[in-house]
Order: structure tokens, then sequence, then C-alpha cells
């Protein structure tokens, strides 16, 4: 029997998201994974602690609580958001699948501001959209009026990571509000990554029917292996989307590890700002090393590029063999031979540099 007969063409189509250069096959070497943007700065001991206490306050045998409800009051509180403006999922991918299963379709138009996160034209695919690049300038900035014009054309939705990833920057804050004021469809703006940044868009939440912002545990709050994301949007946006989604799809043991952990936001925010001290002395670092051009960052990672001697391919590979692994992002329009690498702790960081300076050497870099 040929299965595919039975399978959607777009299905079919569909390139699988990869990750396995950042999960070796190779696992009895030990690797130092800075590629995936975890944060290594809090302690693992903290987490475990937290998740520990949290685990006495459930029962296993019973199903948790509908809808994220415990996790969803922690936020409103925490955010001082009404819980109906909120929506949580199995980690920020599940959210983000929600979402374009309920706004797209065959032939939706999508824009997205690239370079940017992979994942977002995944589901595009996935829905049979049709995705609508607009690129950066090449200072990594908006461009406002081609963005905006390039929205006139029958576009649904626009996908908008601010702070970037994998550039690192997060855009100018007018640009921002000028996209959300003047484009008629959806803006879902990915804050991922804005407890390193300068400032949040939720804000705006009460200013604009047509603003949806993503955020995510799994970044400064050391949590990507629970799986914790959620949406901020109008009541009528949430309210659609809990149509999409079964009552039981975040577990009990997560819903209390958020109301924990914010709880602990003290504790949090001073990894936060550690990790911003550690970002500038990495950066310098990385300026002190000759054919290395850095980029600004807001983020908890740094997009650095390489000259011509040596492929960020090859850098990547070579860095491997040492036992360290960053992101080649080399291939991504506007990001010729760019790596990215994680902010990890101060050890962590010297000794990419040190591996980095070796490489660097051997090749007529310095």
């Amino acid at each position: 029997m040929k299965i595919e007969k039975f399978v959607p063409k777009h299905i079919l189509d569909i390139t699988p998201y990869s990750l396995d250069a950042d999960f070796p096959k190779n696992l009895s070497k030990k690797y130092t994974r800075l590629s995936l943007n975890e944060n290594l700065i809090v302690e693992r001991d903290f987490i475990l602690n937290l998740i520990s206490s949290s685990l006495n306050e459930i029962d296993p045998r019973l199903y948790p609580e509908p809808h994220g409800k415990i996790a969803v009051r922690a936020i409103s509180k925490f955010l001082n958001i009404d819980e109906s403006n909120i929506f949580i999922g199995n980690g920020l991918d599940d959210v983000l699948e929600r979402i374009s299963r309920v706004f797209i379709t065959t032939g939706t138009k999508v824009a997205i501001i690239e370079p940017t996160f992979a994942i977002y034209s995944y589901y595009i695919e996935l829905c049979n959209g049709v995705k609508v690049p607009i690129m950066l300038k090449d200072n990594f900035e908006l461009d406002i009026d081609r963005t905006l014009k390039v929205c006139e054309n029958g576009v649904k939705l626009l996908f908008l990571c601010s702070p970037n990833s994998p550039t690192g920057n997060q855009f100018d804050e007018k640009d921002v509000n000028e996209i959300l004021s003047k484009f008629n469809g959806i803006t879902i703006i990915d804050e991922t990554y804005s407890d390193f940044g300068r400032y949040s868009v939720c804000k705006w939440l009460d200013d604009f029917e047509n603003l949806i912002v993503l955020k995510s545990f799994s970044k400064a709050y050391g949590l990507a292996g629970v799986r914790i994301g959620y949406m901020l949007a109008n009541k009528n946006i949430v309210d659609i989307m809990k149509k999409s989604v079964h009552p039981f799809n975040v577990n009990s043991i997560s819903q209390r590890v958020v109301e924990t952990v914010l709880e602990k936001y003290k504790y949090f925010k001073e990894n936060i700002d550690y990790l911003k001290t550690e970002r500038e002395r990495l950066k310098k670092d990385l300026q002190g090393i000759s054919g290395v051009t850095v980029y600004p960052s807001d983020t908890n990672f740094i997009l650095f590029r390489v000259d011509k001697r040596i492929t960020s391919l090859e850098l990547q590979s070579k860095l491997k063999d040492m036992g360290m692994i960053i992101k080649d992002r080399g291939t991504l329009p506007l990001l010729e031979n760019c790596l990215r690498m994680t902010i990890g702790t101060k050890a962590m960081n010297s000794n990419l540099i040190n591996a980095l300076k070796t490489i660097l050497e051997i090749n007529g870099k310095i």
C-alpha cells in the first residue's frame, strides 16, 4: 500500500524541522551546547528544587486544570493582565501551531520579516498558507515602507520577532508601533527574548485589537525542558484560540512550576541582569578577535560574522570537534558567514573564545 496517497501533497512537500546539528549522535562525547539559546546561567539545582516543590502540590491521578488555569492565574497576577487575555500552551511552539491552524488555511498570505526564526515558515507550510517574505534592511532594522506596501496585497498575518532571532536586535519601538497602527491584519510579535531587551509591547494590548504577543518560559526562566509558552491578546482572539485546543493541553506539573517560578522572580531577575553583564564582556572578547564582526544583541545570544578565509559551516564543524556546538546561520539572507552563540556561563564563554582563537589562528586569522 502506498501510504502517500492518503496524505495531502503540501504535507509531503514539507522539509522536516531538523535539529540534528544540535543533538549529535555521538552521545559518548561530552559537548557544550551553545546553539539553542537555553539558559545555562540559571542554576540546575535551583530549577530542580522548584519542580520538586511543585510536585508536592499535585495529584498525578487527576486531570490538570483546563486551559492551564493555574498558570494563567499566576501570569495574570504577575503581569497585571486579565486572565481573559491569556492563552497558554505546551511550549511556544504549541501556541504557534494553534495560531497557525486558527488563522491560516490554503492560500492565506502570511508575511514574515526575514531573516528570522524558521519555525514560522514551517507552520505556514503545514497549514498550506502562502509565505510572503519581507527583508530587513542591511543593518537588520525594519523597512517600514516596504513592509506596509507588501502587506497591502492581501496579507492577513504578519510575524515579527522582536528581539529577533537570529539577528539579536530589538526593533525600534516607534517602527513597531507604526506597523501595528497601519497594518489591517493581525500582527504576531514574538517576545521570547524580551526579558533581555529594552521594552515590551504588552503595554499596547488595550490599544490594538490586531496584536498578539508571544511569551516563553524557556529563555529567561531556564525552563526549556518543561515546555511552557503563552500568548497575550484581546479576549475575542483568546476565546477563538480556545476552540482549537483540547482542555488538558498543559499538564499539572508545568502549571504549578509556572506559579512557583513567578513567586521567585527576584532570583531570575538577578540572573537576567548578570547575563546582560556577561553579554557585554563576551561581546568585547569577540570584538578582540581579528576577522570577527560582532552585532548588537538584546537577547541571550550573540550573532557574529567571520571573514571569508573560513566559512561559517567549517567553523561550526571545527568547534564541534573541540566539543562546542554553536549555530551556523550562514545560509540565511543577509547572514553570509554568520554564526550564533548562546551566552553561557563565564567558563563556557571563555572556553569558546579560546577555541575560536585557536581555530582562526590556524586559518591565518590573527
